[in-house]
């Protein structure tokens, strides 16, 4: 259920499997998917979020965001996100544990992949709890003035 109400504020309503799904924006689609990651007495359900971006006049290249501070990675791209405030105030919007930014000589559209703190669902077997880590307002309307530019070289 907090799966299926956090992919409705962010407009992703297509069901492609049992927790993920997906939608347009501005200049591309966008899936989310839950990522699990057990531990010994716990499940971690880790949102992520994978923008596909059509049309765009970046760099081919890889980068990451390293310690919510900037991008590194190959010159050329790193340097292009770095000139994109959308991108680069990432955590300010929300808690980013990862991103990924890739182009590859072949792709016609760039991906940005982005694994978020707010979002996860946690479920214990000691104590027996589980707790949703809800996307609050002021995250919903960051991603969603994100997803509603379109990342290219017009955007300074």
């Amino acid at each position: 259920m907090a799966f299926e109400l956090m992919a409705k504020q962010l407009g992703c309503s297509e069901r492609i499997g049992p927790m993920s799904r997906s939608g347009s924006f501005d200049g591309g689609d966008m899936i989310l998917r839950y990522v699990e990651k057990r531990r010994f007495f716990s499940r971690i359900y880790k949102l992520g979020i994978t923008l596909k971006i059509d049309n765009l006049e970046a760099p081919l290249g890889e980068a990451y965001w390293r310690k919510g501070t900037q991008w590194s990675g190959e010159q050329a791209a790193s340097d292009w996100l770095a000139q994109h405030p959308q991108l680069s105030t990432l955590s300010s919007l929300i808690d980013i544990e990862m991103a990924t930014y890739r182009r590859g000589v072949s792709d016609s559209s760039a991906t940005v992949h982005l694994v978020t703190l707010p979002g996860c669902f946690i479920w214990t077997l000691v104590p027996p709890m589980h707790y949703f880590v809800k996307l609050n307002g002021k995250e919903i309307e960051g991603l969603s003035r994100l997803l509603g530019q379109r990342l290219d070289t017009t955007l300074a």
